[in-house]
C-alpha cells in the first residue's frame, strides 16, 4: 500500500444541478489530472459541496456528464465508481474497533482475512495508528478518530480521494498538523484527490491546483500561485489572500483631454504597506 496506485483523472462536461428548478451548478467543464491533488475553494453555499456529491454518486446530475478514467460513470451507483470518501463527521461505529471499522468494506466485499488484516495494518500504519488497532473510537482523539476515516477509505485502494470539509472539526493545532499528514499521505499513495473546503489556508498550501467557486460556476481554476498573483476576477481578488486586494474605481484621461468612464479594478498592491493617493494612481491595475 505504499506504492503509488493506478490513478485515474476525473472530467465534468456540462455538469449542471437543480434542486426544485433552482440551479446550484448551472454548468461547469473541467479537467481534474490523474493523480493531482485539487482543492475545491469558495464560500459557503457555493455549491462544492453538492459537485463533490455528483462526482461521488451521492447526488444525481441534472444533466451533463462526469468521466473516471475516462469511462462514464454518471449514471453508476457510488460503489461502483472506484472511488472512496473522508467526511466532516467521521461516521466511525463506535461499537466498533479502530481495526474493525477500517476494515468494515473489505468485509462487507468479502475479502479474505488474511490479506483483508494485511491491508488493515498497512492502511492504519500510513496514517500511524498501527498502536491503536485494538482501541474504540470513544477512546482516540479527535485527531485520531479523523485518521481512522481516513485510513477506512485509503483501504480499499481508490483511483480517487474525496474530502469533504474532513478537518473543519478539529482544532487549529490539529488542523495544522492533519494537513501535513494529508499532504504527506497524497505523495505517499498517488490517488486523485480531491478536497473540499472554505479555508484558503488549507487550500494554498496543500493543492496542486486549486477551483475557485463563486455561486456554482468556476471563477478561477489554477495553481494557488497564479490564483494569489494573477487572480482572474475581482471575486478571487476579493476573496484570496489576508487581507483582500483592495477594488476602487478607476479612471483614464482620454487623448482628446476627455476622460474615460469609470470602471471598478483590483488594485495589486503590497500587503502591509500604507496606499496613498499618489501611489494608488500608479498602480498596476487589472
Amino acid at each position: 500500500m505504499h506504492d503509488p496506485r493506478p490513478t485515474a483523472g476525473i472530467g465534468l462536461h456540462g455538469l449542471s444541478k437543480s434542486y426544485g428548478g433552482a440551479p446550484v451548478i448551472p454548468g461547469l467543464d473541467a479537467e481534474l489530472r490523474a493523480g493531482e491533488f485539487t482543492v475545491i475553494l469558495g464560500p459557503s453555499g457555493c455549491g462544492k459541496s453538492t459537485l463533490l456529491n455528483c462526482i461521488a454518486g451521492l447526488e444525481r446530475i441534472s444533466a451533463g456528464r462526469i468521466t473516471i478514467g475516462g469511462r462514464e460513470v454518471q449514471e453508476d451507483e457510488p460503489k461502483d465508481r472506484r472511488l472512496a470518501m473522508v467526511f466532516q463527521s467521521y461516521a466511525l461505529y463506535p461499537h466498533m474497533t479502530v481495526a474493525e471499522n477500517i476494515g468494515y468494506a473489505l468485509k462487507v466485499a468479502r475479502v479474505p482475512r488474511a490479506e483483508r488484516m494485511a491491508r488493515i495494518a498497512a492502511a492504519a500504519k500510513l496514517v500511524e495508528l498501527g498502536d491503536y488497532l485494538g482501541r474504540r473510537p470513544a477512546a482516540l482523539s479527535g485527531g485520531q478518530r479523523q485518521r481512522v476515516a481516513i485510513a477506512r477509505a485509503v483501504v480499499r485502494e481508490p483511483e480517487v480521494l474525496l474530502y469533504d470539509e474532513p478537518l473543519s472539526n478539529l482544532d487549529a493545532k490539529l488542523r495544522q498538523d492533519m494537513r501535513m499528514e494529508l499532504a504527506r499521505l497524497h505523495r505517499r499513495i498517488g490517488a486523485t484527490s480531491v478536497f473540499v473546503t472554505h479555508d484558503q489556508v488549507e487550500a494554498m498550501t496543500m493543492a496542486d491546483r486549486i477551483m475557485v467557486l463563486n455561486k456554482g460556476r468556476i471563477e478561477q481554476f489554477d495553481t494557488p500561485e497564479a490564483i494569489y498573483h494573477r487572480p482572474a476576477s475581482t471575486f478571487v481578488a476579493g476573496f484570496i489572500g489576508s487581507p483582500a486586494m483592495k477594488e476602487m474605481t478607476a479612471g483614464r484621461r482620454a487623448p482628446d483631454g476627455g476622460r474615460w468612464p469609470a470602471a471598478p479594478a483590483a488594485i495589486c498592491w503590497p500587503r502591509g504597506k500604507a496606499m496613498t493617493a499618489s501611489t494608488a494612481a500608479s498602480a498596476t491595475t487589472s
